[in-house]
């Protein structure tokens, strides 16, 4: 009979959803849709069983044992560790030899970001791609001959203690590529990329432009009580012209450590939700403390950090879930866009790209770029790894996954065998060696 493992990995998400009261504390939630409560019925599930069970074998002793499985959700921090790793590896392939920036769009707080909550799809949409054509169009102006760059975006919605901050990472090459003439336009400057108040004018020219647009097509929905006096456009036009006058908040940041530094550091919360497992400390009956960094600058002077201090805050489980949900992303919506050179129908051009950029290299026209750190992990939470990768009996390390059984329905479980590799007759020379040493 397969013996069941239990891990101590301190407190994860599904504990919190049972302080709170589980199933029925879920049901009770109001203001949530349907997919939202969905997926906290999954992460309530997760690692439960209820997904079914998967089995594994030691290669030493033979010893079988069995592991609930997952729900693989990709709001579950516990679930998403090595998403992230592999996603992280894929885009560290595609780095070209060139100086790379990490640019930071904010939507500024107050009524646009309440707009925000209740627009989420549209307004998520118009976030990402106002900041990608903020800097597409902007390597199109700047540069003599124009040139693509390569593009990647990461949408966060949340800050350090899971306030609804919602901002765009994003990472570009100060190089591009022309493909009319089939050069690399080199980076002239590996510390300046586009005068601030250019990036941060254009960002918020197109995102307000691209808002009235959304709200003279009535795509908008003004439903909310707070939002009842936009349905005059009169008030919609009077917050724009607001806005309109305010400075937006866009940070232009060189990669001192190279851009694989940003893509590990990116890939930490890529596939996660608002917070990772780590961050959960202890849970005290309905109240959790939760670990979070102060990077305000007062905090930074104070501390002489730049990374900011840390911190701790307690939290009621209601109000953690609470906060936790507004980061749930709508069903179907991509976090993640590729854009440029990284298009998914530009392989070819990015082929090209990278030629054209390795020879623009070799002439000295672009510096040699940093090598990422060994020492600097993709995943920084040890707790992702859902599956154990010893033994508990011998201490092996060679675990194999021998059979699965799957949930396919309510009340319907499939098992599933898979092919174990061969096993190799017995070592009798170093049996005999360790016997003797033995005696």
């Amino acid at each position: 009979m397969p013996q069941p493992i239990r891990r101590d990995k301190g407190v994860v998400l599904r504990d919190v959803l049972l302080a709170m009261g589980g199933r029925y504390a879920i049901a009770a939630l109001g203001g949530i849709d349907d997919y939202t409560r969905k997926v906290l019925y999954m992460l309530l599930s997760c690692g439960s069983g209820y997904f079914g069970l998967n089995f594994l074998e030691c290669e030493s002793c033979e010893t079988r044992m069995s592991v609930a499985r997952t729900c693989h959700s990709r709001h579950c921090p516990s679930c998403v560790g090595k998403a992230g790793q592999e996603w992280a590896e894929s885009i560290e392939s595609k780095l070209l030899p060139t100086a790379y920036f990490h640019v930071i769009f904010t939507l500024p707080s107050g009524p646009l970001r309440t707009l925000m909550r209740s627009n989420q799809t549209r307004m998520y949409d118009l976030l990402l791609k106002a900041s990608k054509d903020t800097l597409l169009g902007l390597f199109a102006e700047q540069h003599p001959i124009g040139g693509v760059p390569s593009l990647l975006q990461v949408l966060h919605t949340t800050n350090q203690q899971l306030g609804f901050h919602p901002h765009v990472h994003s990472l570009v090459s100060g190089g591009c590529y022309n493909k009319a003439n089939d050069v690399w336009v080199p980076c002239k400057n590996p510390a300046f990329l586009f005068p601030y108040q250019v990036v941060a004018s254009n960002f918020r020219r197109r995102f307000l432009a691209g808002l009235w647009d959304l709200y003279a097509t009535h795509q908008l929905s003004l439903d909310a009580p707070n939002l009842e006096p936009l349905r005059q456009q009169d008030a919609f036009e009077e917050l724009l012209l607001s806005l309109a006058h305010i400075d937006w908040n866009v940070e232009l940041i060189e990669t001192f450590n190279g851009p694989a530094s940003v893509v590990r550091y990116l890939a930490r919360y890529t596939h996660r939700t608002a917070i990772s497992d780590a961050r959960l400390l202890s849970l005290d009956g309905k109240r959790l403390t939760v670990a979070y960094k102060d990077r305000s600058r007062a905090a930074q002077k104070s501390s002489g950090n730049p990374a900011g201090v840390d911190k701790t805050l307690t939290l009621s489980v209601e109000d953690f879930i609470q906060r936790f949900i507004q980061h749930i992303l709508p069903k179907g919506f991509h976090r993640i866009r590729r854009c440029g050179l990284l298009a998914p129908g530009a392989k070819r051009t990015f082929q090209a790209a990278l030629k054209a950029a390795q020879h623009a290299v070799d002439k000295g026209l672009e510096p040699p770029q940093p090598e990422p750190d060994a020492e600097d992990p993709i995943i920084e939470d040890p707790l992702y790894k859902r599956e154990p990768s010893r033994c508990p009996h011998c201490n092996g390390d060679q675990l194999i996954l021998v059979a699965s059984l799957i949930r396919r329905g309510p009340e319907d479980f499939e098992r599933v065998e898979y092919d174990r590799p061969p096993r190799g007759p017995p070592n009798r020379d170093r049996s005999a060696s360790e016997g003797a040493e033995a005696g």
